[in-house]
């Protein structure tokens, strides 16, 4: 026994030098200025955190199909230059890109209940051309990690829309009428989910989703998104 723990300290003293080792060699740069990092978030300096991070329930994100959501940051500088990159410009191996901002957000302990986790979908068109969805990419391996349930296909859409950035906001909710169903594989009825997504800009698309979810029977739905400039 006592060489099981000793090997075990032994690992793990082996881990952090080798981890020290590779701090040395290839610094961490934020993913924004490009800056070298000393930041407990290493992905970001603090310089560009304290630019974006505003973590908060946006107020016009309430209905009775969503009951809230919550955005980490505003969407602005660098942050959003990254998202766009993130989306557009096949980013896709940054997963651990936002552990630290997801591990800095102040009411984790408010959504323990909340243990099932869905993304935003894209139509099967888009994801083909795009080949994965950005929301997978920022939240599932931490979700996981966490302990919660991630289903990324609980949420299927149905068609291929128009880019939402493109549409008013009346536009945006015809646009995605009927666009969502609830994967039949999945049981949702009466639980808590963390319905994901990467931007909040009029919350259509959530509202939308939570809507379905509620159909089928979710009990509540509570949003997350990384970056808002929503009130």
């Amino acid at each position: 026994m006592q060489f099981v723990f000793t090997f075990i300290k032994r690992r793990g003293t082996m881990l952090s030098f080798l981890k020290l080792l590779m701090e040395l060699v290839y610094p961490s740069r934020c993913l924004g200025c490009g800056k070298l990092s000393s930041s407990e978030m290493s992905t970001w300096c603090e310089h560009c955190v304290r630019s974006f991070w505003y973590p908060r329930m946006l107020i016009s994100s309430k209905t009775t199909d969503l009951d809230g959501c919550y955005t980490l940051t505003n969407y602005t500088g660098y942050m959003r230059k990254y998202l766009i990159q993130l989306k557009f410009g096949h980013r896709e191996r940054d997963f651990r890109s936002f552990w630290g901002l997801l591990k800095k957000f102040p009411w984790w302990n408010s959504l323990e209940s909340f243990s099932i986790a869905i993304p935003i979908p894209l139509s099967k068109k888009r994801k083909e051309e795009r080949g994965y969805n950005q929301t997978d990419i920022l939240f599932q391996k931490w979700m996981e990690l966490q302990g919660r349930i991630y289903y990324p296909d609980g949420l299927v859409k149905l068609r291929n829309t128009y880019p939402q950035s493109m549409l008013s906001r009346i536009g945006r909710i015809k646009n995605l009428k009927h666009s969502f169903h609830v994967n039949k594989y999945i049981n949702i009825k009466g639980k808590e989910i963390l319905l994901l997504d990467d931007i909040y800009t009029t919350g259509a698309t959530l509202k939308m989703a939570a809507k379905e979810l509620k159909r089928v029977g979710a009990k509540r739905v509570i949003g997350m998104v990384i970056a808002s400039n929503a009130k």
